[in-house]
C-alpha cells in the first residue's frame, strides 16, 4: 500500500511543469495558426497574379485588316478596299493580313466579301512587267480560277481565216520548191504563244491582265480583231 502510493506521488506533476507544458502547447497551436494564414497568403497572392495575368492576356490585342467593300477576284486592292480594326490577340487571326501598304501591289486571288478579314492565302503581290513586255486585257474562253498573278503560261487561240489562208498559201510554195510536206505547226489553224506572265487573274467576265511580249502581242490582238468570237484558252505550265 505504502509503495502504491508513493508510486501515485511520484507520477503527479508540478504545478510549474504543468505550466510549461501548457505554455508549450500553446505556443505550437500559435506557431500552427501562423504558418496557416502565411500559406493562405501566399496561395492568395498566386492566384491574383494568375488571374491578373489571364486578364491582361484576355485584353491584349492586335490590328488585323478588313475588306471595307466586297473585292472581286483578280481585282487590285487600292486603299479604299481595306480597313484596320483592333480585335483581341488570338490564334485564330494567326493568318489575316495585318497592315497593308499601296506599295505591296496585292491582287485578290478569290471573291472576299465585305467586312470579312483578308487571309494571306486569299492575295498575291502583283509581279513585275519584265523588258520587252507589254500588257493587254484578254477575254479567256477557259477562265482557269487557279491562275495566280506572276505565274507563267502559254496562250492558245485560233487563227484568223486570213492568217490560216496566208499560212495555207506559204505551205503551198514551200511544197513546190522543196517537195516536201509541212510541218503540224504551220498546217494547224491555232497559235500557242508561251512565256505568257499572269499580271491579274480572271475576273467574273473571265478577262485577264496578261503580259506578254510585244510581237506576241500583235499577233493576239490581230487575231481577236480579225475573229472578235474567236475562243482564247490557258494553259498551266
Amino acid at each position: 500500500m505504502i509503495h502504491l502510493l508513493t508510486d501515485f506521488i511520484s507520477r503527479m506533476i508540478s504545478p510549474k511543469e504543468a505550466h510549461e507544458r501548457y505554455e508549450s502547447a500553446l505556443i505550437k497551436r500559435r506557431n500552427k495558426r501562423f504558418l496557416r494564414k502565411i500559406l493562405i497568403v501566399i496561395s492568395s497572392f498566386i492566384l491574383m497574379m494568375f488571374c491578373i495575368s489571364a486578364i491582361s492576356a484576355m485584353q491584349e490585342t492586335q490590328n488585323i485588316i478588313i475588306a471595307r467593300k466586297s473585292i472581286a477576284i483578280g481585282e487590285k486592292i487600292t486603299s479604299s478596299h481595306v480597313q484596320s480594326i483592333t480585335v483581341p490577340k488570338h490564334e485564330v487571326f494567326q493568318q489575316v493580313l495585318r497592315s497593308y501598304s499601296s506599295d505591296l501591289n496585292l491582287t485578290a486571288l478569290c471573291n472576299i466579301k465585305s467586312g470579312m478579314p483578308i487571309l494571306t492565302n486569299e492575295i498575291s503581290k502583283s509581279p513585275n512587267i519584265p523588258k520587252g513586255y507589254t500588257t493587254i486585257d484578254v477575254t479567256l474562253s477557259s477562265a482557269n480560277q487557279a491562275l495566280k498573278p506572276g505565274e507563267n503560261i502559254s496562250i492558245a487561240f485560233a487563227k484568223s481565216p486570213i492568217d490560216i489562208n496566208n499560212t495555207n498559201k506559204d505551205n503551198h510554195k514551200e511544197i513546190e520548191n522543196n517537195n516536201s510536206q509541212t510541218t503540224s505547226e504551220k498546217r494547224a489553224n491555232f497559235t500557242v504563244l508561251r512565256d505568257v506572265l499572269v499580271i491579274k487573274t480572271p475576273d467574273s467576265k473571265h478577262i485577264a491582265t496578261l503580259a506578254m511580249r510585244a510581237n506576241d502581242a500583235l499577233e493576239l490582238l490581230n487575231a481577236q480583231s480579225n475573229t472578235p468570237t474567236g475562243a482564247i484558252i490557258a494553259i498551266k505550265q
